[in-house]
């Protein structure tokens, strides 16, 4: 089986995982504005710069079909996905994630 054709759903996600990577860049942007968040604040720059280069990282696999691209980017997704599950599981007091 051809892998373009295995990953194209994750190909044609790109939009939206930039746009979710806005969004929790909008966040730690809210969480700073407190003291408690700018503890915090980092969580969400982290999952969103994580975003931010699975996506660069799928444009990438688009343009030159080099598998080592996508597999950086599912690894990327991966991550944040893991980082976001941790947050859901363990909520810190004072930050409600993506809830």
């Amino acid at each position: 089986m051809d892998l373009r054709y295995v990953v194209a759903p994750l190909v044609r996600s790109r939009p939206w995982l930039t746009f979710f990577a806005v969004i929790c860049f909008l966040n730690a942007l809210i969480l700073a504005i407190s003291l408690w968040g700018i503890v915090l604040a980092w969580i969400p720059l982290w999952i969103g710069a994580l975003l931010v280069r699975a996506a660069s990282r799928l444009r990438r696999f688009d343009e030159s079909d080099r598998e080592e691209n996508m597999r950086e980017a599912i690894e990327k997704v991966v991550l944040a996905l893991k980082i976001v599950a941790i947050c859901f599981i363990a909520p810190t007091p004072g930050w409600t994630g993506f809830a």
